[in-house]
C-alpha cells in the first residue's frame, strides 16, 4: 500500500517502526518527512538533512533528530543547524555495542530566585558505561546550571554599545569584509542589567532538572564515543546560546554551534573536576580542582624521584588543566613536585615548554611531547599499517580545526589517548603538527 493512500498516523507509525535504516528509500517516507519533521527546509538543506539522517541511521519521525532554518526570510543568513535529541545520541551509543546507559542527578544546592532559578538547581551529572579494553569504564560528565539556563539579560538601550571584533564577515555575506560587531554592556552598567529565565523555553522553569541532565547525558556521550558523536549538540545544550542579551552578537547558527563547541572545551579545561591517575595501572579518578593539589601531593610525598617524574608524566594533561583553571597554585604545585623529582627549579623561559615541564608556558602553550617513552608500557589497542595511517590522518586534520589556545589544551587532553595508539614515527608526525599550529595561534594572541 503506498503509504500517501495511509491515514496519516499510520504513515507516522510505519516510518517510527519501520526499518529506519531505509526509510529514505521509500519515496513516500520521504514525501511525509518533508512536509512534517523537515517542513521549513529548501531543496538543498532537505538533502543535507536527508543525508545527515543516512549517516547517522536515525530517524525524524521518532524525534530523534530536529532540522532548524534560522533567518529564512534574509538569504544571507539563512541556515539550517541539525541538532540531535537525547534519544538520537542514545541510539547512535547504543548501535555501538559497547554502551551501558549510567545514573544521572540533579542538585538543588543554589538559593532559590523565582525569575532565574526557581527551583534553586545548582548542577547535573550524568554518567554512561562503555566496554572498553576488556572491562566496563564510567564516563561521568558535569553540567552546571549557569552555563546552560537561558537567562536573558537586559538593560536600559543606553546602557549598550557595539565593539568591534577582530573578526571579518566572510564573502558572501551583505557585510563581506567589514568586522564583526558585539554587542556589550558600557563599563559601570551592569547594576542596570535584570535577569530572568527565557519565557519561550518553558521546559526549564518547569522541569529544569531534566533539562540540565540531557545536558550533562549529552557532553558524557560525546566524550565517551567521540568517534560517532564529535560535533553533535542536543537542543538544551543550544538554548543559551539562542539568548540574546550584552554579549550577544550577530552569529549564524553555524557560529552558534562553534561558540557552543568553545564553551564546552572551556568548561572541560577549567570546570568543576578533571581526570588524573594516582596508580600505575593508570586507573582514572575524578577529582575536584579544590583537591587535586593536595592528592598530587599526598600521592607523591614518599615517592623516589623517578617515580614522581613518572606521576608527573602520567598526569601532564591533568596538570595543564590545573594550570588552566587555577594558576598560581599549579606553579606551586609544580615547585615541589620538581623538587621531589630531583629536577633543577628554576628554569629559562626556552624550558618552560618542554616534556618535563608540568604546566603551559605563560602564553597558555601546551607541549604534546614526543613518541612515547620507552619506559611506558604498551597501549592497549595500537593501530599497525592502514588504521593507524587513517588515525594518523585524522588527528591531523582535527589539529587545522582548532582556533584558540583554549580549544588546544582541550584537544590535547581528549586526543592523548589515540596518538599513543599510533607508532612512535606518527606520534611524533602529530606532535610536530600540534606545535606547528599551536605556535601559529600563540603567536596571532
Amino acid at each position: 500500500m503506498n503509504v500517501l493512500a495511509m491515514p496519516t498516523e499510520s504513515a507516522i507509525a510505519r516510518l517510527v517502526n519501520g526499518n529506519r535504516s531505509g526509510w529514505w528509500n521509500d519515496k513516500g517516507l520521504m514525501k511525509l518527512a518533508r512536509r512534517t519533521a523537515f517542513r521549513d527546509t529548501n531543496d538543498d538543506e532537505f538533502d543535507q538533512a536527508v543525508a545527515f539522517c543516512r549517516e547517522k541511521n536515525l530517524s525524524p519521525m521518532s524525534n530523534q533528530l530536529f532540522a532548524f532554518v534560522f533567518n529564512k526570510a534574509d538569504p544571507n543568513k539563512r541556515n539550517m543547524v541539525i541538532v540531535t535529541s537525547i534519544m538520537g545520541y542514545r541510539a547512535i551509543a547504543n548501535r555501538s555495542g559497547d554502551y551501558m546507559p549510567g545514573p544521572t542527578k540533579a542538585f538543588f544546592d543554589a538559593p532559590k530566585d523565582e525569575l532565574v532559578n526557581p527551583r534553586g538547581l545548582l548542577r547535573a551529572t550524568a554518567a554512561a558505561e562503555r566496554f572498553i579494553h576488556g572491562s566496563w569504564k564510567t564516563v561521568e560528565e558535569e553540567a552546571l546550571w549557569e552555563s546552560f539556563a537561558p537567562i536573558l539579560r537586559s538593560a536600559d538601550p543606553n546602557a549598550y554599545h557595539w565593539v568591534e571584533t577582530d573578526e571579518v564577515y566572510p564573502q558572501g555575506h551583505a557585510k563581506a569584509g567589514k568586522p564583526k560587531m558585539v554587542k556589550q554592556l558600557r563599563p559601570g552598567a551592569n547594576a542596570a542589567v535584570s535577569e530572568r529565565l527565557d519565557p519561550s523555553k518553558d521546559g526549564w522553569r518547569k522541569m529544569p532538572d531534566v533539562m540540565l541532565k540531557k545536558c550533562a547525558e549529552a557532553a558524557a556521550l560525546r566524550r565517551g564515543w567521540p568517534e560517532d558523536l564529535s560535533g553533535l549538540y542536543v537542543e538544551e545544550e543550544l538554548h543559551r546560546s539562542q539568548v540574546i542579551d550584552g554579549d550577544y552578537t550577530d552569529m549564524t547558527p553555524s557560529e552558534i554551534v562553534a561558540r557552543i563547541d568553545t564553551e564546552n572545551r572551556i568548561e572541560r579545561i577549567g570546570g568543576p573536576a578533571l581526570f588524573a591517575t594516582f596508580d600505575d595501572a593508570g586507573n582514572l579518578e575524578r577529582v575536584p580542582h579544590g583537591q587535586f593539589a593536595d592528592r598530587m601531593l599526598a600521592a607523591t610525598e614518599k615517592l623516589a624521584p623517578d617515580a614522581v617524574k613518572a606521576l608527573v608524566e602520567r598526569n601532564r594533561v591533568a596538570l595543564q588543566e590545573f594550570w588552566a583553571h587555577n594558576k598560581n597554585d599549579a606553579l606551586e604545585l609544580k615547585k615541589i613536585l620538581e623538587q621531589r623529582s630531583g629536577a633543577v627549579a628554576a628554569r629559562t623561559a626556552g624550558d618552560e615548554g618542554s616534556r618535563a615541564n608540568a604546566a603551559p608556558s605563560q602564553h597558555g602553550e601546551t607541549n604534546m611531547g614526543g613518541a612515547a617513552s620507552p619506559a611506558s608500557k604498551p597501549v592497549p589497542g595500537a593501530l599497525v599499517g592502514d588504521a593507524a595511517v587513517m588515525l594518523k590522518a585524522r588527528l591531523i586534520a582535527d589539529i587545522g580545526e582548532l582556533k584558540t589556545v583554549g580549544d588546544f589544551i582541550a584537544w590535547a587532553k581528549d586526543a592523548r589517548v589515540h596518538i599513543d595508539r599510533l607508532p612512535a614515527a606518527m606520534q611524533a608526525e602529530v606532535d610536530t603538527e600540534f606545535q606547528r599550529c599551536q605556535g601559529h595561534i600563540a603567536g596571532k594572541n
